[in-house]
């Protein structure tokens, strides 16, 4: 401590939950995990994967929060590995890492026998794509445009069960848009008030006019509608009055 050795602090107490301090060891802990982990690499111990062709990247395991994901090559001796780190780690630290509530799956042609073998090796719960990340769903090739379409249909936009309507003309983040915007999802200042955030004003940040919705922000907004009228001039279209998403769908459905 302070630079000079002392002898070893034993911990007497713990923190009580919602502890702001809480947060910081917890950190602390998770950085103590990702140094095994590079170690382990360093030595050989565990190989990951690589990701890229230009500058390939070298992936083993990605930490956000309380969640943990470890990737690697799929071999045996991997796994047991894998499991040794986090028993050394639940040694050191004293956090156990449950592997009853754990799952592993296999892709790049991993099949589901391998699957299960290392199931029962390990204890874990076997698992398959398409699967959820964070609240995400990701499919097994998240570059075509029907592995984009389940992450919004099932993960990100769904919307009284109905299909995506995918316009393949434009990127799939406006079709993301518009679907946030069509389910009242965007993160405008109404929404965040309604959802317990506090906001220290609802008005409307570009016209200071009104109060922030979703409505209001692409449709009631004065630069919004001011912008909207040269684009309907320059497709020949008269300018007209539009204050909802739901004016807005039949209005573009009378144009067909």
């Amino acid at each position: 401590m302070n630079g000079r050795p002392t002898q070893e602090i034993y911990f007497e107490q713990g923190l009580r939950q919602g502890d702001p301090l809480s947060l910081f060891l917890f950190l602390l802990l998770m950085e103590a995990l990702h140094i095994s982990f590079v170690r382990a690499m360093d030595g050989g111990f565990f190989n990951g994967i690589y990701v890229g062709s230009h500058e390939p990247v070298h992936i083993s395991h990605l930490f956000y929060a309380d969640n943990a994901m470890f990737i690697g090559e799929w071999r045996d001796e991997n796994l047991r590995h894998l499991v040794s780190i986090l028993q050394c780690f639940y040694l050191a630290s004293g956090l156990r890492i449950n592997i009853h509530k754990c799952c592993i799956m296999g892709v790049g042609g991993v099949t589901n026998v391998k699957v299960n073998r290392g199931d029962e090796m390990n204890g874990c719960e076997a698992s398959k794509i398409p699967f959820k990340y964070l609240g995400v769903m990701v499919d097994g090739k998240m570059n075509r445009l029907h592995s984009s379409d389940v992450v919004i249909d099932k993960g990100l936009c769904d919307m009284d069960e109905r299909p995506t309507k995918w316009l393949k003309l434009i990127p799939n983040k406006v079709n993301v848009l518009a679907w946030w915007l069509a389910s009242n999802k965007l993160p405008t200042r109404f929404n965040m008030s309604v959802r317990g955030l506090e906001i220290q004003s609802m008005v409307c940040p570009v016209c200071h006019v009104g109060v922030e919705t979703s409505d209001h922000l692409f449709f009631s907004c004065l630069v919004a509608s001011s912008i909207m009228a040269k684009v309907l001039g320059w497709w020949g279209i008269l300018d007209i009055d539009i204050s909802s998403y739901q004016d807005w769908v039949k209005w573009f459905e009378g144009l067909r």
